[in-house]
């Protein structure tokens, strides 16, 4: 009996070097998994820049009417210069 206790009281140190092991591959993909979420985070702000800026090279970003106006919208930069009144 006294046995039987003693056994259930103390880990054994392969248990003890185990239970570290996974606490430290768990925070390691915790880590892993934050830095993936960042760099896609990161990814597409670089995505939605590249396509603004093409956006501003193609449209000018100028507007036809103020806003509100009926049919308001953006102008290729060439329809602008060759409609004028547009």
């Amino acid at each position: 009996m006294q046995r039987a206790d003693d056994s259930e009281k103390t880990a054994s140190f392969l248990q003890i070097r185990m239970c570290k092991l996974k606490v430290k591959i768990g925070k390691t993909l915790k880590k892993l998994r934050k830095g993936a979420v960042l760099s896609m985070s990161a990814a597409r702000l670089r995505v939605y820049r590249v396509i603004r800026i093409q956006w501003k090279r193609l449209f000018g970003g100028r507007p036809i009417a103020a806003a509100g106006g009926g049919g308001g919208g953006v102008l290729p930069v060439a329809a602008a210069s060759i409609f004028p009144s547009l």
